[in-house]
């Protein structure tokens, strides 16, 4: 071996000990997160979605660890991060539904709105009407992401 590949071999082992530091903090953080939830639990049904929520980190950070550690299996790490995704982004919309009164109550207060300004870069457009099938539009697109994205990850592994 030469002198450049040992430094090539130096390199990679530090940015894998720092890959290693950073996952280990955002695991004890989180964990930290998700203990305070769990010791001070008053909220049931809330806090156990935020406690969903929270576990993305170490599920996020481990999987890339490993991803980094284990290049061979990267597909099958981010499969299992791509899946949590999903799961997580469902929880969030339940979260939020469960934070402005629940379905009937959300629908009831969109009815009542009639029209929201849209976001830039589409502000110039006609605002858009909010009701019970805005609602439905929205709840479908994120149903489609939570069934799409596992399935195309799980597509992933089968055609590598």
């Amino acid at each position: 071996m030469d002198n450049n590949s040992n430094e090539y071999i130096e390199h990679i082992c530090v940015i894998d000990y720092f890959a290693g530091f950073c996952t280990t903090a955002a695991v004890c953080i989180s964990g930290f997160q998700i203990m305070k939830h769990l010791c001070n639990f008053y909220e049931p049904q809330i806090q156990l979605q935020i406690i969903r929520i929270l576990a993305i980190i170490p599920v996020y950070s481990v999987a890339t660890l490993l991803s980094i550690l284990f290049p061979v299996q990267n597909l099958l790490f981010n499969t299992i991060r791509d899946v949590y995704e999903a799961y997580v982004l469902y929880i969030f919309m339940q979260l939020l539904v469960q934070f402005l009164g629940g379905e009937n109550s959300l629908i009831i207060h969109l009815e009542f709105k009639r029209r929201m300004k849209q976001p830039w870069p589409f502000d110039k457009r006609l605002p858009l009407h909010t009701n019970k099938a805005f609602y439905r539009k929205v709840k479908q697109g994120v149903l489609q992401f939570v069934l799409i994205k596992p399935l195309t990850a799980m597509l992933a592994i089968i055609l590598d």
